[in-house]
């Protein structure tokens, strides 16, 4: 029996991951393969691709999660900001044109939520949301068992949505500025040549850590209850390499608690407050959920069925 086997890469602004699924019979593998930086321009991308198919060897298509938005009926990115040359390079034509081999693309918030949705803390979840607390801060809806795109191929941007209603500080109130994993980092002067690191393992002697990370889980919390609202969904899931820390779940649901307290009984959607766990993946959830996107549009899988692939694949980290 043939080997299938599918490279995923997961295009960022300074590096690309990579890892290919494969799949013999009943068992399958998600190989994660050394990451390489992000090439300069197009040139350089596609020396660089061309090593990644020749180690990952006898690839049978590529699965790409890339930053910027993506036109999922067209197969193409619009926009891809740190990484200009990929809207002008047509990679999933490109692709195909000089590897014969099928290729889907998907922005990376989308991918994340996905990953998380197909193997993670959103399985088996009618509706839910993904955040990805990073420099930015993306994600996706999953919306009746499936990924809700938009219009303009842009729901679950949540980066650009507006905190405060005054006109004159509309740009300094985005979400982002508010709630990334950088906010931490630098809107304060604390601690010097502050990363998120030396934050989390400093917050515990630092009064003033505790106070910014509890606003900074205030605010976050008022923008979860705002998304709940407009889309009720079973549960909101955290990604983002600030994810990893146990403590932030801890004020982050004391928020939702002081939150909901200030409502009051007689308010109708004091009970429906938002259900909020880290994911299961974090860097490489965009990778697992751009292999599922190529698996249901090229292999035309049903859910179930690319749920039970990845949940069986046995993960080696080379």
């Amino acid at each position: 029996m043939r080997i299938l086997k599918t490279l995923a890469l997961d295009i960022g602004g300074t590096s690309i991951k990579c890892a290919y699924l494969s799949q013999n019979g009943d068992k399958s593998e998600f190989r994660l393969l050394p990451e390489v930086n992000t090439p300069k321009d197009e040139a350089a991308f596609m020396m660089a691709l061309n090593g990644l198919l020749k180690v990952a060897g006898g690839v049978d298509g590529v699965a790409i999660s890339t930053l910027g938005v993506v036109d999922s009926t067209n197969n193409t990115i619009l926009g891809s900001g740190a990484v200009d040359y990929l809207p002008k390079l047509n990679l999933a034509q490109t692709i195909v044109d000089n590897y014969g081999l099928p290729c889907r693309i998907m922005n990376d918030g989308k991918a994340a939520t996905l990953g998380e949705f197909y193997f993670g803390n959103l399985t088996n979840t009618d509706s839910g949301v993904c955040l990805v607390l990073g420099s930015g801060i993306g994600g996706g809806i999953i919306y009746h068992n499936q990924l809700l795109e938009g219009h303009h191929f842009a729901a679950g941007e949540f980066s650009n949505i507006r905190t405060d209603n005054d006109w004159v500080k509309l740009n300094e109130s985005l979400f982002y500025k508010q709630n990334s994993s950088l906010t931490l980092n630098y809107d304060h002067k604390l601690i010097q040549n502050n990363d998120g690191r030396t934050f989390f393992s400093e917050l515990d002697q630092s009064g003033d850590l505790k106070t910014v990370l509890r606003r900074y889980c205030r605010m976050l919390a008022v923008q979860l209850y705002n998304i709940q609202l407009v889309i009720d969904p079973e549960r909101f899931v955290i990604g983002g390499g600030i994810s990893a820390q146990h403590v932030l779940f801890d004020y982050l649901d004391a928020a939702i608690h002081e939150l909901a307290s200030t409502m009051g009984d007689h308010n109708l959607f004091s009970g429906y407050m938002p259900i909020v766990v880290p994911a299961m993946h974090r860097n490489t959830a965009n990778l697992y959920g751009a292999i599922g996107n190529y698996l249901a549009a090229e292999l035309q899988l049903p859910v179930d069925q690319i749920q039970k692939r990845l949940a069986q694949s046995e993960r080696v980290d080379d």
